[in-house]
């Protein structure tokens, strides 16, 4: 009588973890797959490589990507991660008055986005927010 094994082997445990899964447009962000020996990435076409543990991707728009890991035995998992790539804001700026006399001052307005910071802040009575003040005694951009 002949005797017979069976090895069965597991199936890798995928885990992808993104630095941030989301960024701005004209940015970039990497992504991180565990649980296997080799990896392949798609769609390749907003990464810097299609192997490896880690990618960068680049993707100006949101983004699926598909991660298949191959453990040492030869077994395959898929998983996938979703990055959102936000737009970018479009300020405006908006100055009452383009110029004034020294010893005066004229208020500065920002819009498009949800916060503000100013710089430089010498001359400015805040460096944050909407509206700031300037009382600038040369011309200053």
């Amino acid at each position: 009588m002949q005797c017979c094994f069976v090895i069965l082997n597991a199936v890798p445990v995928l885990t992808v973890t993104p630095v941030s899964s989301s960024y701005c447009n004209g940015s970039s962000t990497s992504i991180t797959a565990s649980g296997a020996s080799t990896y392949s990435w798609a769609p390749g076409a907003t990464l810097n490589t299609t192997t490896g543990a880690t990618v960068t991707s680049t993707a100006t728009t949101s983004t699926i990507y598909t991660i298949t890991g191959t453990n040492a035995a030869g077994c395959t998992a898929a998983a996938t991660q979703t990055l959102t790539v936000n737009a970018v804001p479009v300020l405006t700026v908006t100055p009452v008055s383009t110029s004034y006399c020294n010893g005066s001052s004229t208020n500065i307005t920002a819009s498009g986005a949800s916060t503000y910071s100013w710089a430089p802040g010498a001359n400015l009575n805040a460096t944050t927010g909407t509206t700031v003040t300037s009382t600038a005694t040369t011309t200053t951009t």
